[in-house]
């Protein structure tokens, strides 16, 4: 028979050391004031903390404040559930100090502090090496008062997941200790909730004839839920990034509190200041609490017009109630450089409903639409399901305008040399980008005082011609850097209109390779010589010629490229109208960062912001 032990009540209160710890009274001959409860301290009761991510966006302070607590709260031991360090680095010095570091902080704990991998811990083999070195096996499990514990390792496959010879040892630890009393499991992703359980599986159904609760990490918000009748956890962070909208969304800071009892693990949430009980976001209010934490209950579409001169346009804004209960819609819509046709929204939108809205804005006649973009037109609303009794659930999502028309590609009568120096470049040809509309892993970026690039464009009968150029607070260049540093973006659909692909297979879009059936991809870094650059393209139909200077003492990068023509008359014929063109510069700040920050003219190919209208290029003309 499995036991569930539930509580359905939120305590909101400072802690206090003594209601965890209570202790017999002895009496003195009077009689003793207490209410006729047994004393907590049952033989087989005892009490330890859990602590959650703290990197993936780490938040400088946070962890360490949280293991002060930790100290005064004085469990008998504390887990983990993974990511620890920043990781995702192959430089020795990063991760012994990154490890050093966190190693300085448990070491303060006045008890054990157990060791849990996530992807930022273990994100190559080299970091799997050291972490053997400095802890042990990434998986292992323990008892204590006839409890076992138990380590899983979910970055031993690819992308996640549990090797063979890691479900062979669990599971046959499993059977060795299967007379215990309860068994606990910590994880980082939690594979478990996953399609693919990625070889979770197989030790689930080891599971099957026991009482077992899982923790897990890695989303950085919390969720709690039963899955075949057992208690799983999501953790939220300690540290971690976050955008800490609060513990009604699961975005909160906080140690987990479990009271291992006789009937089964009573668990709390700690927020420093308060504590919550394991029913904060649950299977039941899920669908309300994500709709509204991701935000993408209302889309705005892209505004494209029909030239640069235009200066008024409509813009459809689509919504989208994933959930069986009404949602209340209401916000202001204002702008500097924007007229919008309506003061406010303020709609319901019935359950299970798609609808829509048109809008209708205008702008100054001297606003070019590169100073809408650059400018940042922001619409926010409100979202709010009500949950009588319970507090109403109502968070803001901001939808970014997008506006873009169709870009004219000059000709040129002059001779055009690539040989980095952009002489035969106007000023006013390029487009400067300060503001990015899309960008991979925005978390080093700071802003254009960071960096910034520009790029042109042109043609004539035999070449496609770009210049591009970037300026940059710190430059990482050099062939010891691989495949991260600074570098330029080309992107080239050279397809008619009508076979342009705008449905990419998943995650097939950005920087990543694609095949040149899609669209054609040119990356371009610094070499040893101005002349021959790093170049790599996606298809041997495409042959570029490029030249790359690069200044460290001005931070200024600037690329001269040109296509031959043909990449286009092959697939249109010689009286093609158009193309698409994409372009993009990774701003790349610390060797040791393998995710570095990369900015967008417009969003890339394939991702769910990209229309098929936008970053077109028409022939002007001649």
């Amino acid at each position: 028979m499995k036991i569930k032990l539930r509580i359905s009540t939120v305590i909101w209160f400072p802690v206090i050391l003594g209601f965890f710890m209570a202790m017999p009274v002895k009496s003195s001959g009077q009689v003793v004031s207490v209410s006729d409860t047994s004393c907590n301290n049952e033989e087989t009761t005892f009490r330890f903390a859990v602590m959650g991510d703290r990197t993936g966006g780490m938040r400088p302070g946070i962890f360490t404040r949280a293991a002060e607590k930790v100290n005064l709260m004085q469990p008998e031991f504390v887990l983990s559930v993974g990511d620890l360090i920043d990781g995702y680095t192959t430089d020795p010095e990063v991760w012994n100090r990154q490890w050093d570091e966190f190693d300085a902080i448990v070491n303060n704990l006045d008890m054990p502090f157990y060791y849990v991998p996530g992807n930022h811990d273990i994100s190559n083999d080299l970091l799997r090496d050291v972490w053997e070195k400095r802890h042990g096996s990434p998986f292992y499990t323990f008892t204590y008062k006839d409890v076992l514990f138990v380590s899983l390792h979910t970055e031993d496959r690819k992308g996640g997941g549990l090797g063979e010879d890691q479900i062979e040892y669990i599971n046959r630890q499993l059977e060795t200790h299967k007379d215990v009393r309860w068994t606990l499991i910590f994880m980082h992703r939690p594979i478990w909730s996953y399609g693919d359980q990625a070889g979770y599986e197989k030790i689930e159904d080891a599971l099957a004839s026991r009482n077992y609760t899982v923790f897990s990490g890695h989303h950085h918000h919390y969720e709690y839920r039963e899955r075949n009748g057992m208690e799983h956890y999501i953790l939220a962070t300690t540290g971690g990034g976050s955008y800490m909208r609060g513990f009604e969304f699961g975005e909160f800071d906080h140690i987990t509190w479990v009271t291992m009892k006789e009937e089964g693990p009573t668990v709390a949430h700690i927020e420093f200041d308060y504590i919550y009980d394991k029913e904060i976001v649950t299977v039941e209010n899920k669908p309300m609490v994500q709709a509204l934490r991701i935000g993408g209950w209302f889309k705005v579409n892209p505004v494209i017009i029909e030239s640069s001169d235009v200066n008024t346009a409509q813009i459809p804004v689509l919504f989208s109630n994933p959930v069986d209960k009404p949602m209340r819609v209401t916000g202001e819509l204002s702008d500097s450089l924007l007229t919008f046709s309506a003061s406010e929204v303020n709609m319901s939108i019935p359950a299970l409903t798609d609808t829509s809205i048109m809008l209708e804005v205008s702008w100054n006649e001297d606003t070019g639409i590169n100073d809408l973009n650059e400018h940042e037109v922001n619409i926010t609303l409100h979202g709010t399901y009500q949950q009588l009794p319970e507090k109403d659930l109502s968070l803001p999502s901001s939808q970014r305008l997008l506006f873009d028309y169709p870009h004219p590609l000059q000709f040129t009568n002059r001779e055009v040399s690539v040989d980095a120096s952009l002489d035969e470049w106007d000023e006013t040809m390029f487009t400067q980008i300060t503001n990015p509309v899309f960008m991979h892993e925005d978390w080093d970026w700071r802003g254009e005082q960071d960096g910034s690039f520009s790029f042109a464009t042109m043609y004539d009968d035999t070449h496609l011609y770009v210049a591009m150029r970037s300026m940059d607070d710190k430059l990482i260049i050099g062939s010891e850097t691989g495949d991260r540093q600074d570098k330029f973006f080309i992107r080239l659909n050279p397809f008619a209109e009508e076979n342009r692909k705008t449905v990419y297979p998943s995650r097939l879009f950005g920087f990543e390779p694609v095949p040149g059936t899609y669209h054609y991809q040119v990356d371009i870094a610094q070499a040893a010589s101005v002349d021959s650059p790093n170049i790599r393209v996606n298809s041997e139909n495409m042959t570029v010629d490029a030249a790359m200077s690069s200044s460290r003492a001005t931070g200024e990068q600037q690329l001269e490229v040109s296509i031959p023509i043909s990449v286009i008359e092959d697939i249109q014929g010689k009286d093609w109208d158009s193309i698409r063109l994409n372009f993009g510069w990774m701003d790349h700040d610390r060797p040791e960062n393998t995710k570095p920050s990369v900015l967008w003219w417009r969003p890339v190919w394939g991702s769910d912001q990209d229309a098929a209208g936008m970053s077109v290029f028409k022939k002007a003309n001649r």
